[in-house]
């Protein structure tokens, strides 16, 4: 992850930074993309009954 640290000093200036970007070499650009697009599909939603114990 790049710019983490910027996040977590000053949580005002993220948007203005554009969040947080995460880099991934190359070879794995097309995975990356998936798990991004099954994020924003919901795939990996947690449902109410959820408890990580």
């Amino acid at each position: 992850m790049a710019d983490a640290h910027l996040m977590q000093a000053d949580l005002l200036l993220a948007p203005a930074l554009g969040g947080v970007r995460i880099l991934v070499p190359s070879d794995f650009l097309q995975q990356s993309a998936d798990v991004l697009a099954g994020l924003a599909r919901g795939d990996y939603a947690l449902d109410e009954s959820f408890t990580d114990e």
